[in-house]
């Protein structure tokens, strides 16, 4: 059965000390939005009396964790029922969503992880706040998007970083990254670099201004091709398992 989280659900989550980067995200999301918003849900189902999976919604985009003995059947149904048009997920619950969800699309890369070393005062920070200026890298390298989308980008980003899940990293104005955090792991996306400043050391300088601020926490990072897989690779990433984003 899936149901609305609750406000102990909430606090329960939030408690779980999480290894999972997904559990972790939609932890990292629970602390930022809580369950009071009508355009932000929070989902779990539960079998016998014990929880196997959760669900972030937003929009009309999810994020989901699972168990292994979760009923993915349910979860592909109830996908239709709330209107998501996206939803992400990871390893085999990925895996086996290919098989229950015909209707959609699929996309997919690696996971790479990495447990940082090093501490705060080994490089200079490049943390920003002028995400104005982010969206202007992260939108010439992703071109999924548009200056069209800048304010609904703005105002999620915005919204965790004030709740203290999120920073935005910016690098010379020639590399950008967003980083979702929670617990020991922070999760590292929209991690770019634009064309001109490629193979000149951009790259492993914003990764290394973004370990520094994550000095001892374990740094996940989603591939979105084989020239990103060798990149991460070549700075001391660990593959870990696949992502899947599943699209109508």
């Amino acid at each position: 059965m899936i149901q609305l989280f609750t406000q102990a659900d909430m606090e329960r989550v939030l408690q779980i000390e999480a290894e999972h980067p997904q559990l972790i995200k939609i932890q990292a999301l629970l602390q930022a939005y809580g369950i009071g918003y009508d355009f932000c849900r929070f989902y779990r189902q539960q079998e016998d009396g014990r929880d196997t999976g959760y669900l972030f919604k937003l929009d009309d985009s999810g994020v989901l964790w699972t168990e292994e003995d979760a009923d993915i059947g349910e979860w592909s149904d109830f996908f239709g029922m709330i209107g998501l048009s996206e939803v992400s997920a990871v390893g085999r619950t990925g895996c086996r969503l290919q098989k229950e969800c015909p209707v959609f699309g699929c996309q997919s890369g690696n996971i790479f992880v990495k447990h940082n070393s090093l501490t705060e005062t080994s490089v200079q920070s490049v943390e920003t706040t002028s995400l104005t200026q982010v969206f202007a890298v992260i939108c010439r390298c992703f071109p999924n998007l548009t200056t069209a989308q800048f304010d609904g980008w703005y105002c999620d980003l915005s919204h965790r970083i004030r709740h203290g899940v999120c920073k935005a990293f910016l690098y010379r104005e020639s590399a950008a990254a967003i980083v979702l955090s929670y617990g020991q792991t922070a999760i590292i996306s929209q991690f770019c670099v634009l064309p001109e400043y490629r193979r000149n050391r951009v790259g492993r300088n914003l990764m290394q201004a973004i370990e520094s601020v994550y000095s001892g926490k374990k740094l996940v990072v989603f591939s979105k091709d084989s020239l990103s897989d060798s990149f991460y690779g070549n700075i001391g990433f660990l593959p870990a398992e696949r992502w899947f984003t599943f699209y109508r």
